[in-house]
């Protein structure tokens, strides 16, 4: 056999001698595991960290029956919450601060540690593929921020498209390019055709239905994600979790408001040694989320079913 190419030597390092990222997020993940014990805490270290080797083989088979598996893996859901609540408390935080309120837009100001933070979540994630689009994605979001563009529009997720297939042309046959950038797309269109509306529902209603509008809102966003990339995890894998809208119409909701915030409060917190509080409101949602599926019993026959509109394809 000939080839051609350099020749590398790789050399596997000692047992202690562990990378400086890899030893972190090792501490960190333990510092969660003290503070969170139980499938709640694992469940906290793979939204953290992106390690999922402490979730047990049940717990894996109840979420991937509900149709959850996406809630374990970091990608563009929690990349995009943990951008978005870095804004929000960013922007809160200098709002309170009236000689930079007054000056300065709190806005375009805010982007610059939501990056920062955005960049700090993807390495200790792990730093994978799904992880770099994401981050990408978020990253062009911003950039039309400081731009005075509109953040949120096909144009923008035609440019992190772009950018990610520049980089990796592979990824356009990845199941998770294409239900990332589907759910992506089928949400800031369905946002531009109810956006107007919701408007006006605020302006009329906003002091008595807010609660009432937040939670429609939130359900809708997840109805619209899981209907957008149904198709493509039938194609993909062959298999449809029958009450799988359902689950996520709970589960997204319970990863935005609770769980995610959770996350970024402890990463906040952290340098104050404040972040147990963070990790145990992360784990208090974690707790929410696996309850009901864990439990459903192994036999049912109504958790999943077989899709033969989409056989397997020919690069199977």
């Amino acid at each position: 056999m000939f080839g051609h190419g350099t020749i590398y030597a790789l050399e596997v390092q000692a047992g202690g001698d562990v990378p400086f990222l890899t030893a972190g997020r090792a501490a960190l993940a333990e510092r969660i595991r003290q503070h969170v014990p139980g499938v709640a805490g694992e469940i906290a270290i793979a939204l953290a960290v992106g390690d999922q080797s402490g979730i047990e083989g049940p717990v894996r088979l109840a979420m991937r029956d509900s149709g959850l598996t996406h809630i374990l893996s970091i990608s563009g859901l929690h990349i995009g919450l943990v951008a978005a609540l870095a804004m929000v408390f960013t922007r809160r935080g200098l709002a309170l601060v009236p000689a930079i309120a007054l000056r300065v837009d709190t806005k375009k100001l805010a982007v610059w540690p939501t990056a920062a933070l955005v960049l700090l979540y993807g390495v200790l994630a792990g730093w994978d593929v799904p992880v770099q689009r994401s981050v990408i994605m978020t990253g062009v979001v911003l950039l039309a921020i400081l731009l005075d563009r509109t953040p949120l529009t096909l144009r923008t997720v035609a440019v992190a498209a772009v950018l990610v297939l520049l980089g990796s042309p592979e990824a356009l046959l990845n199941p998770g390019f294409q239900m990332s950038f589907a759910a992506v797309i089928a949400l800031i269109s369905g946002y531009e055709i109810i956006g107007p509306w919701l408007s006006r529902l605020r302006a009329a209603y906003g002091g008595i239905l807010g609660p009432v509008i937040a939670v429609g809102s939130a359900l809708l966003t997840s109805l619209v994600a899981t209907v957008a990339t149904a198709p493509f995890t039938a194609f993909h894998f062959h298999t449809i979790a029958l009450y799988g809208i359902v689950a996520n119409l709970l589960a997204i909701p319970l990863t935005g408001l609770v769980i995610m915030p959770g996350v970024v409060l402890g990463f906040l917190l952290l340098p104050f040694g404040l972040d147990a509080w963070g990790w145990g409101l992360a784990g208090m949602g974690d707790r929410w989320l696996d309850w009901p599926w864990r439990r459903q019993s192994p036999g049912c026959p109504a958790r999943r079913s077989r899709c033969p509109l989409f056989p397997k394809p020919y690069c199977c």
